[in-house]
């Protein structure tokens, strides 16, 4: 905090412009520290509050429609980019898909708050259709959400922020160490949990041409579409006689599938 602070104060907002930027281009960059950091100064009256809610939407807005762009033109692969560098990249696609399927594009309001989803959803956005005007309007709507509170509690709690500021100061070195080791743990859990759920589908996995083949046998396979609805408008194709339903559908419908035949599951 007394980096991100002191580095505002030197550079003011047009660093908190590139900052924004970087962090909407899917930098790693603690961007609500920042935000807290600039409502901190403008609790001290260095900078003024609509101009750093300007800076940081301006900003925002720009890094969006970059992606709301490529999204349009590339659709899902740059979704699978942006999902492969992800914590969770098994689950990232489909978590924000499943945003935009139950709210539409009213997700783009919350997709800041959502770990994960602050640069998928503007690119998702474009490659469901989305109308540029329409995502506009959401995007800042959603942005605003997002700076304006952080700012707020920059503000109010200045003072506050300043102590951890100075404890952070004292403390020195040590607290980056045990800041990495907290961050390496955390990333340590979730590779071990993504190891095993891939260990476990490689040993379940079939292809589809062996679907195909036990099918033409004339076994008795069930097929189970997981694709959510925006999966399926991208590519409105199906195997034929397959149950849809999504992977939260699975739980309350799973009596629907019956219980003396292998049970095929695919998604996008």
């Amino acid at each position: 905090m007394e980096d991100a602070l002191q580095f505002l104060v030197r550079h003011g907002l047009l660093a908190l412009f590139v900052i924004m930027l970087a962090d909407q281009l899917a930098l790693p960059v603690p961007m609500d520290i920042f935000i807290l950091a600039a409502g901190g100064l403008v609790g001290a009256g260095k900078v003024g509050f609509l101009p750093t809610v300007a800076t940081l939407a301006v900003a925002g807005m720009i890094g969006n429609v970059l992606w709301y762009y490529l999204g349009h033109r590339h659709g899902n692969r740059i979704l699978r980019y942006l999902c492969r560098i992800s914590i969770e990249p098994d689950s990232c696609v489909r978590r924000t898909q499943n945003l935009f399927t139950r709210y539409g594009v009213r997700a783009l309001l919350v997709a800041k708050f959502v770990p994960g989803l602050n640069t998928v959803a503007a690119p998702l956005a474009g490659a469901s259709g989305v109308g540029f005007a329409r995502f506009l309007a959401y995007i800042t709507a959603g942005l605003l959400l997002w700076i304006i509170p952080y700012l707020v509690l920059g503000m109010l709690f200045r003072h506050q922020l300043e102590a951890v500021a100075a404890w952070g100061a004292r403390m020195g070195s040590g607290l980056i160490w045990v800041l990495a080791a907290v961050a390496a743990g955390y990333f340590a859990y979730k590779f071990a949990r993504r190891w095993q759920l891939i260990r476990v589908l490689r040993m379940a996995r079939v292809t589809p041409q062996e679907v195909r083949e036990r099918r033409d046998r004339g076994e008795p396979l069930v097929v189970v579409d997981l694709r959510n609805l925006v999966a399926v408008r991208a590519l409105p194709f199906s195997i034929s006689g397959a149950i849809h339903m999504t992977p939260e559908e699975v739980e309350t419908r799973h009596g629907e599938l019956p219980r003396d035949r292998d049970i095929v599951l695919y998604c996008a």
